[in-house]
């Protein structure tokens, strides 16, 4: 803070301080500027008065009520208008910006989705890459659409809705919600199928290569192990409605991750030593992929392509633990768990305990 200078005896002062009492003594004698502040109001006040210049306001507002072809409703409200102060004439003005807002909003959300058929081929063949992913995180996740549309956005796939395009954007996300319905009852109903006596898919590279059909994914042992733990759940949980079997195979895979499940650690070490044990199991069981004539692609020369969905698949994040195994009416849910080899007499004895355990 600054001293002042001006109630002090000059004679006590030095040259220095003299000068700056001095410049003090001046400053006081000059009227204090205006603050931007007033000189802003005083403008708007005087901008307030019912003329500009020479023309009086209520004769603009006529000649604009001419100009314009104002309705009845709309001349009664420019009267008000001009003979309303500067607070009512900002209220004014923000209540129509409001209403506009409105209107924008309802014009956005009421006017019809498009989405080309191309879009929609696209986005099947990219719902279905996502489903069939060896490292898709979970079957059943709410989050499967936004996942498969950031997946295609980063693929540079056209015609992606953006953020603000809410109703296209939704109307994909339907569809492919639609399709992602469509084919996890499908690829159920083929595993479960290759299950049956004489299935002509009992070996897992053969049902693999039926799943794939004509949709050109690679198939690896990586593909093949989640293809074993579909096996073992169809089995599993094959009292359960549709909806209530993905929950649990999601519920069984979150249980193998291990302490923590998905948020803790992803896709685990620990998981995917369950999903190799489940394949082992699937090959001595079914016949070994090798006996056949299908072509197992490494995981190390998978495409770019593929790495991308696969990466995308992995960022599904499942159901809240208490929402996954909720059992279906009528049914009940058995453990979700892996069984080590037992003898014949422990085999009798654990299937006694899962007929009187649920999850």
């Amino acid at each position: 803070m600054s001293v002042d200078y001006t109630a002090m005896n000059p004679a006590l002062l030095s040259p220095a301080q003299l000068v700056t009492r001095c410049m003090q003594l001046r400053a006081k004698e000059q009227p204090p500027p205006s603050s931007p502040t007033q000189r802003s109001n005083t403008n708007i006040n005087e901008l307030s008065t019912n003329q500009i210049g020479q023309r009086p306001l209520p004769e603009i507002a006529d000649s604009l009520k001419q100009k314009f072809d104002l309705q009845p409703q709309d001349c009664t409200e420019l009267d008000e208008f001009i003979t309303a102060t500067l607070e009512e004439r900002l209220l004014f003005q923000t209540a129509i910006l409001l209403d506009m807002r409105r209107e924008q909003k309802k014009v956005a959300t009421s006017s019809g989705a498009s989405i080309s058929p191309n879009l929609k081929a696209t986005a099947r063949h990219y719902s279905i890459a996502v489903l069939l992913s060896p490292h898709i995180s979970s079957y059943a996740g709410k989050s499967f659409a936004d996942i498969v549309v950031k997946c295609m956005r980063s693929a540079g796939v056209e015609g992606v809705p953006s953020d603000h395009q809410v109703t296209n954007l939704k109307a994909l996300k339907t569809t492919i919600g639609d399709y992602a319905t469509q084919d996890r009852f499908s690829l159920k109903n083929k595993v479960m199928n290759s299950l049956s006596e004489g299935s002509p898919h009992e070996n897992i590279a053969l049902l693999a290569q039926a799943i794939i059909g004509t949709h050109g994914f690679q198939i690896t042992v990586d593909f093949l192990g989640r293809l074993a733990v579909l096996r073992w759940a169809v089995e599993e949980y094959k009292e359960q409605s549709t909806r209530t079997f993905w929950s649990l195979l999601d519920a069984a895979i979150d249980t193998w991750r291990g302490d923590g499940g998905f948020k803790a650690w992803g896709n685990s070490v620990a998981m995917w030593e369950t999903v190799r044990y489940m394949y082992d199991e699937d090959v001595k069981a079914h016949g070994n992929p090798a006996d056949t004539e299908i072509v197992i692609i490494d995981i190390r020369n998978i495409s770019n392509a593929q790495k991308s969905i696969d990466d995308w698949a992995r960022k599904i994040v499942p159901l809240p633990s208490n929402d996954q195994n909720k059992p279906s009416e009528g049914g009940h849910n058995k453990r979700a768990r892996v069984d080590e080899p037992q003898g014949p007499e422990e085999d009798n004895e654990d299937e006694g305990s899962d007929e009187n355990n649920s999850v």
